[in-house]
């Protein structure tokens, strides 16, 4: 069993004064790494890394030094729930330079790096820290804490048309209650074509339920034929009955 992480990541510094992120990041040296616990969105689809052969998920954990595995949950292969989001992140000059996050139930094998870790730092703070600092890099831990969902929503607006794409991205896989607004929001305004197209890929990474009726609703004929026909493919892409219903009706109505 992969446990070498866990066991180091218990044996590491621990300090029980409250503090956010950036000033427990103030506290160690360039190079030197931080981790905390926060609360998870969903105990069920946590990070953690693993080796994919042929598409099947073979041995699980991660390493703080970088490393060929593939990072990311599976809805067809989970592993038991997580109880919290483990963040670690590397200080750089300013700020962090590298981040980790993964369910508590996923090994870390922090190898030689030093790691301090932090017991009270709370959610709220470390969604700030994250949305404050966002890149590309950071969103997977943002949309993985318990209610990083809004935060998410209002970088999907950020004046960065990558970060933009990417935070949309990360809200249809964390499926937040007001996804399907913000994503609309961006489909009908957004001056980019390709933060366009990943918001409508972005609503196809919804539960069927909530995916198929909005793309349905995008091939009508009043929307823009960019939408139908990226609305139209990512739905085709869907493996669920009720989209060969939509596509039966489709066939059968006048053109």
């Amino acid at each position: 069993m992969y446990t070498r992480g866990l066991l180091l990541i218990l044996c590491s510094v621990s300090f029980e004064a409250s503090a956010d992120p950036q000033t427990a990041l103030r506290s160690v040296a360039p190079g030197e790494w931080i981790t905390y616990r926060v609360e998870l969105e969903d105990p069920l689809r946590a990070s953690c890394c693993f080796e994919l052969t042929h598409r099947t998920v073979g041995k699980r954990g991660c390493l703080l030094v970088e490393g060929p595995r593939s990072y990311g949950w599976s809805d067809s292969d989970r592993p038991e729930p997580h109880e919290a989001l483990q963040i670690f992140l590397r200080r750089g000059g300013k700020s962090f330079d590298r981040v980790l996050a993964v369910g508590s139930s996923c090994s870390v094998d922090t190898v030689d790096e030093r790691v301090t870790r932090f017991e009270k730092i709370s959610t709220g703070s470390s969604i700030a820290f994250f949305e404050e600092t966002a890149d590309n890099e950071s969103l997977p831990a943002l949309a993985q804490h318990k209610g990083g969902g809004p935060a998410l929503i209002r970088l999907s607006k950020h004046r960065d048309e990558d970060l933009r794409g990417e935070s949309m991205f990360w809200l249809g896989q964390t499926q937040h209650l007001d996804t399907e607004t913000a994503l609309l929001a961006a489909i009908f305004n957004d001056s980019s074509s390709e933060v366009r197209k990943k918001a409508v890929f972005a609503l196809s990474q919804l539960p069927p339920k909530r995916a198929i009726p909005v793309l349905r609703g995008l091939v009508d004929a009043r929307h823009p034929r960019e939408v139908r026909k990226e609305a139209l493919f990512w739905l085709a892409q869907i493996r669920d009955d009720a989209v060969l219903a939509v596509f039966d009706e489709l066939l059968a109505s006048p053109r």
